[in-house]
C-alpha cells in the first residue's frame, strides 16, 4: 500500500513538473525551447510551431492525468467521474504508448533521424 502510494506521488510529481514547464512555455518562456521541438536536419527548422493555446491544452491534459491517478486509486471522489475513470486510464495508456513509439522519423523509440539535440534528449529523457 504505502509503495503503491509513493509510486502515485512520484508520477504525479512528475506530470505536473511537465505541466509547469508547459504553463511557462504558453506564457512565453524559452528555456530548453530549442531542444524540445524535433528540427529538419537540413534546414535547421522546427518540424512544428506549437502556439501558446495547444502548450496551455497539453498542461491541462498533464493536470488531468494527475487527477485521474488520483481518482483510480481511490484518494480523489467524483462520483460524476466514476464511469469514466477506467476509459481514462486507458487513454493516458495509449496516449504515452503512443507518445513512446513516436512518428517513425523525429519522435519516439523508433526514430530515423537520431543526430540532432532532440533525438539526444527524446531517446533518454522525453520518451
Amino acid at each position: 500500500m504505502l509503495l503503491k502510494l509513493l509510486c502515485l506521488i512520484l508520477a504525479s510529481n512528475i506530470l505536473i513538473a511537465i505541466s509547469a514547464i508547459h504553463i511557462y512555455w504558453a506564457m512565453g518562456g524559452k528555456k530548453w525551447g530549442d531542444i524540445v521541438i524535433p528540427k529538419v536536419v537540413a534546414k535547421g527548422e522546427a518540424t512544428f510551431k506549437p502556439g501558446p493555446i495547444g502548450t496551455l491544452m497539453v498542461a491541462v491534459g498533464l493536470l488531468a492525468m494527475v487527477a485521474v491517478l488520483w481518482m483510480y486509486n481511490g484518494y480523489l471522489l467524483f462520483p460524476y467521474f466514476i464511469g469514466f475513470i477506467k476509459p481514462a486510464i486507458w487513454l493516458i495508456i495509449i496516449i504515452f504508448l503512443l507518445r513512446a513509439i513516436g512518428d517513425f522519423k523525429y519522435v519516439g523509440l523508433f526514430k530515423k533521424i537520431k543526430d540532432t539535440d532532440f533525438a539526444y534528449y527524446d531517446t533518454r529523457v522525453f520518451t
